[in-house]
């Protein structure tokens, strides 16, 4: 019992971490509905997204030290484990062809049980960082002239994860403590489409793959978001300055196969992360 409520734990973390989200290259929640205006004095423009939140389900195998389990939990499940939960989200266009993503995401998951003479408590941290550069081709005019632009971007980057467990369990006989840590890196590589509905709505698609054998086997994401801008700056300066607010909406999936080691140092971490996601974005 205790074996599976520490995996079951592992599980959450990752879980909830997501809770504060990531992107396609990947991006928990890529809020780049930035696309510069053809009257922008600014050659560099910048997306910063401060808070976000992607109320994930988590499903599959997670493993450690030769013990495994098999779950499927919904966001509601993992949300009561939550401590601590931080994100942020920061994009960098020049000249709207070039650009940078970066993505961080970190959850602190606590939970104490006792029973008689058991105290069992479980401290589990997971770090979550993506970087990617990306290409924006010129955008295009989908269906009758005069309608709105639709930008394509590729992208290519690293994700990085950095995951940890401690528990620690105190009888009337004594205590035994149990620690565990992994991080690794993968490569991916990705698309994305921007599509302007009209001058407050926009749609944007991202899917991406990775891993390739270089530390997980695969990885893969896909995402759909639907943006509505409430706040525009209508007059254009060369200063820096806000250009404009956007609320974003919409539904992530993201799917990893690592494996390391074996036997007593074996660690599995074989899961799929999907559900709803909502933030703001802030275009300056």
């Amino acid at each position: 019992m205790t074996r599976r409520l520490s995996t079951i734990f592992l599980a959450s973390v990752i879980l909830v971490l997501t809770l504060s989200g990531r992107a396609v290259a990947q991006s928990s929640v890529r809020p780049t509905f930035s696309t510069q205006s053809e009257e922008s004095f600014n050659d560099i423009q910048v997306v910063v997204v401060p808070f976000y939140a992607w109320l994930t389900g988590m499903s599959g195998t997670l493993g450690m030290k030769g013990n495994q389990t098999n779950f499927d939990y919904s966001f509601a499940d993992l949300a009561r484990w939550v401590n601590f939960a931080a994100t942020g989200h920061v994009e960098v266009i020049y000249r709207n062809h070039w650009g940078m993503l970066g993505e961080f995401n970190y959850a602190w998951l606590g939970d104490q049980n006792s029973n008689k003479n058991v105290i069992i408590d479980r401290q589990t941290s997971l770090a979550l960082t993506d970087v990617a550069a990306f290409y924006r081709f010129d955008p295009f005019t989908l269906g009758k002239s005069g309608g709105g632009k639709t930008y394509i971007d590729l992208l290519a980057g690293a994700r990085i994860w950095d995951f940890s467990l401690r528990m620690n369990i105190n009888t009337s006989l004594g205590g035994q403590s149990a620690y565990q840590q992994a991080a690794w890196a993968d490569p991916i590589a990705g698309a994305r489409a921007l599509i302007e509905l009209s001058d407050k709505w926009l749609l944007e698609f991202r899917g991406g793959v990775g891993g390739f054998g270089v530390s997980s086997a695969f990885t893969w994401d896909a995402m759909g978001l639907i943006g509505w801008t409430v706040w525009e700056q209508k007059k254009h300066t060369p200063d820096f300055h806000l250009e404009r607010l956007t609320l974003l909406a919409g539904y992530r999936a993201i799917g990893d196969t690592y494996d390391r080691g074996s036997g007593s140092n074996s660690f599995k971490y074989h899961t799929v992360l999907n559900g709803p996601v909502a933030g703001v974005a802030f275009v300056f």
